[in-house]
C-alpha cells in the first residue's frame, strides 16, 4: 500500500476562505481586545518532530519593537511547553517566569520604542491544539501520514511561542526539517530544500515576507 507523506505548516492565515483544512467555530469571548504593548516584527521557527511521542522540537527566535518607553518585560503565549532556554539576541540567557499558559519575559534593563528586541526559545511541546499529527488507522488504513496545522484563532501557542491574538501582523520564515519522504508546504515560498548530510532527512526553508494577521 502507498502511503502520501506531507506536513502542512499553514502558519498564520487559515481563515481564509477555501482553506484546505476544516475550521472549528469558537464561541465569541466577551471583553475588550487584547492590549498589545509590543509589535511583532519577524518570527524564524526552527521546528522538527517526533512521530512516535507526537512531540515539536523547536527553537523559535522573534524579533519585537516596544510600544511605549520603559519597556522592561514582556508576555508570551506558550500552553504546556517544556523550556530549555530562553536567550536574547547577544545569547545570553533571559530571566522568565512560566506558568503553562504564558511565558513572562524579564529584560536586563528598560528598552524604548526606538529599539528591537530579539529572543529565542529553545523548548518541546506535544500540542494539545494548533497543530495534529495523523497517521493511518484499523478503521481507516488509507489515511496519509501527516501533520497539519490550524492556528486560528488562537491555537499556534500550542505548538509555538508567540504573541496569539488575531491584532498583529508580522512576516516569518519556517526551517522545518523532515524524513526525505515527507512533503513540505507552507505560507509563502520555498527558499531552498536541502538533504542533511549523512542522514535520511531533509531541511525545507519557507518564507512568508509580506505581513501576516496571526490567526
Amino acid at each position: 500500500m502507498k502511503y502520501i507523506f506531507l506536513i502542512f505548516i499553514t502558519l498564520l492565515i487559515l481563515n481564509c476562505p477555501g482553506s484546505l483544512f476544516p475550521q472549528r467555530l469558537k464561541p465569541e469571548i466577551p471583553g475588550p481586545e487584547r492590549i498589545r504593548t509590543y509589535d511583532v516584527e519577524h518570527i524564524k521557527i526552527n521546528v522538527s518532530f517526533d512521530w512516535e511521542n507526537k512531540k515539536v522540537i523547536g527553537e523559535v527566535e522573534t524579533k519585537i519593537i516596544p510600544l511605549s518607553d520603559n519597556f522592561s518585560e514582556f508576555e508570551v503565549d506558550a500552553v504546556a511547553f517544556d523550556i530549555q532556554s530562553i536567550r536574547d539576541g547577544k545569547n545570553q540567557d533571559l530571566k522568565y517566569t512560566y506558568d503553562n499558559k504564558k511565558i513572562k519575559l524579564i529584560l536586563e534593563k528598560s528598552y524604548s520604542q526606538s529599539d528591537t528586541i530579539v529572543y529565542t526559545v529553545n523548548y518541546t511541546c506535544q500540542p494539545q491544539s494548533g497543530l495534529y499529527f495523523i497517521y493511518p488507522t484499523e478503521l481507516n488504513p488509507s489515511l496519509p501520514y501527516q501533520i497539519w496545522t490550524q492556528g486560528e484563532d488562537s491555537d499556534n501557542r500550542y505548538w509555538i511561542p508567540v504573541y496569539d491574538y488575531p491584532n498583529d501582523k508580522t512576516t516569518f520564515e519556517i526551517y522545518v526539517t523532515v524524513d526525505k519522504k515527507f512533503s513540505t508546504l507552507s505560507n509563502g515560498y520555498l527558499d531552498y530544500s536541502r538533504k542533511i548530510f549523512d542522514t535520511d532527512k531533509r531541511q525545507d526553508h519557507w518564507v512568508m515576507d509580506k505581513p501576516n494577521q496571526l490567526t
